[in-house]
């Protein structure tokens, strides 16, 4: 008896350990603006999409956003979705652009938000991110929830493309998230941006692996390209795709 006493309270003792760990982790908004502005890429966009998925989840309106980001000197927008192309609806995707005070670049961020549950997720999902390459130029990428980088080597025509860890994405409210961070040329003319986000799923037949079937084309935005796929007919696909400006 003593030994299962001694068990359960042990057991307490680490749930209790964990809740509190759980609530002294610190949001976007607990930083200061200079503590803000020292943050490596990577740690800011990362509490930066923590911060708006759980926004959006609050229904939180793109003025309350903006107010909240400005305190700590972050420049926040969101260009407005002006057509999307696609045959599956189980995705939702957006975009934001940020800015930290003082700094020379922008982060052109893609959300890309399970609106259901993915039935028999495969292994080749993958997203572009589109801008117009006479707008602005690359700086560099974050691959930050469920995302790997994939294929930059386009970059200088206004496109880099990320894979999707949609394995991860299976349940309603699962998002990846991932940036271009871009040089304007002029930060109150962005341009437009495109979002196309490929699909892949098992049904009867393994899943395609994009690879040598990733391929590029005339793009959502003036001047740049987009991607597409070479699928062989053992294979199941949808695509989505979104223009903003």
């Amino acid at each position: 008896m003593k030994k299962l006493i001694s068990i359960m309270l042990i057991i307490t003792l680490c749930n209790i350990n964990f809740i509190n760990i759980k609530a002294q982790e610190k949001t976007l908004l607990d930083y200061s603006k200079n503590e803000i502005i020292a943050m490596s890429d990577e740690k800011y966009l990362d509490l930066y999409g923590k911060y708006y998925i759980d926004a959006l989840e609050k229904r939180k309106t793109d003025t309350e956003i903006k107010n909240d980001l400005s305190k700590l000197g972050i420049e926040f927008s969101k260009p407005e979705k002006i057509s999307t192309r696609s045959v599956s609806s189980d995705i939702d995707l957006n975009v934001t652009f940020s800015r930290r005070s003082g700094q020379a670049y922008t982060y052109v961020s893609a959300v890309a938000t399970s609106t259901t549950t993915l039935v028999l997720p495969g292994t080749g999902d993958c997203m572009s991110i589109e801008w117009e390459p006479a707008k602005g130029s690359y700086y560099s990428y974050s691959d930050t929830q469920n995302t790997t980088l994939k294929d930059y080597s386009k970059r200088n025509n206004g496109i880099l493309v990320f894979n999707i860890q949609d394995i991860k994405m299976t349940k309603k409210g699962d998002y990846a998230l991932a940036s271009a961070l871009i040089k304007f040329n002029n930060n109150s003319n962005k341009g437009s941006i495109g979002i196309k986000y490929i699909h892949t799923y098992n049904s009867t037949a393994p899943t395609l692996t994009i690879g040598a079937n990733l391929a590029y084309s005339s793009g959502l935005v003036s001047g740049g390209l987009s991607i597409g796929l070479t699928i062989s007919y053992n294979n199941s696909v949808w695509q989505r795709a979104a223009l903003f400006n």
